[in-house]
């Protein structure tokens, strides 16, 4: 006997890599997400804004997580 469940995968926020889920043989039926890379690039003009900053210490999340890159990425593109 073979059974087969179909569970519906829902991404939130961050992708799964491509060749994983090949690898795998699922795919994912919906993603929710934001731009992360423009809510960096906000807080960022935020922060010049408010404060005109010469020096930054920029605390960031797990590097090579795509969320916190994009947003890291965001950010430094306004102090460029």
């Amino acid at each position: 006997m073979i059974m087969v469940s179909r569970v519906p995968i829902i991404l939130l926020d961050t992708q799964i890599d491509k060749d994983a889920l090949e690898a795998a043989k699922v795919s994912v039926d919906s993603f929710i997400g934001s731009d992360n890379e423009q809510g960096g690039h906000i807080a960022g003009e935020f922060i010049n804004e408010c404060f005109k900053p010469t020096n930054i210490l920029l605390l960031n999340g797990v590097d090579g997580q795509e969320t916190a890159e994009s947003r890291r990425r965001g950010f430094k593109n306004v102090f460029k």
